[in-house]
């Protein structure tokens, strides 16, 4: 089973998470791990020093909500995206990189598609949780229906 993962945080843009996906995702199979990451400056550079099968996309949304008509259209056209990735690449399961936007497009991939996602959680989204009622209802509900949650924290 191919699995596929969608992280807008990868390198060469620096981040804790996505550095440590590119240290995890660049050590697994080849023939059953592909990526969705996000476009950034330098990425056509960094991708030709390695062989992972990467998908560069348009991950960052300048609203995380849903709510809103222009947050609701970007998480829709995103979903389009990957719904045909996930067919064409023949993906049988999915791993999102953070709650936000991540876990909602695997949420929607999950309801229209039936594939199952594993959803990753950092530090970064319980701080995102706490912004608004809506990116708190968001952030948790792609958790609560997630197959599997990877927590990446510790609270002192």
């Amino acid at each position: 089973m191919k699995t596929l993962l969608i992280s807008e945080i990868f390198p060469p843009r620096t981040g804790g998470s996505g550095r440590w996906f590119w240290e995890i995702y660049r050590r697994l199979d080849r023939e059953l791990f592909e990526l969705a990451v996000g476009i950034s400056a330098g990425a056509e550079r960094f991708d030709t020093t390695h062989d992972l099968r990467i998908e560069r996309l348009q991950l960052t949304l300048p609203e995380w909500g849903l709510l809103s008509w222009k947050g609701a259209n970007d998480y829709w056209r995103l979903t389009r995206r990957l719904r045909a990735l996930v067919r064409h690449r023949q993906i049988g399961q999915v791993h999102c990189g953070r709650c936000l936007p991540e876990g909602v497009l695997c949420l929607a991939l999950k309801r229209w598609c039936g594939i199952a996602y594993v959803c990753y959680v950092h530090g970064e989204d319980i701080s995102t949780a706490t912004n608004s009622r809506e990116h708190t209802y968001v952030t948790l509900r792609p958790n609560d229906t997630s197959d599997l949650r990877l927590k990446r924290y510790q609270l002192h």
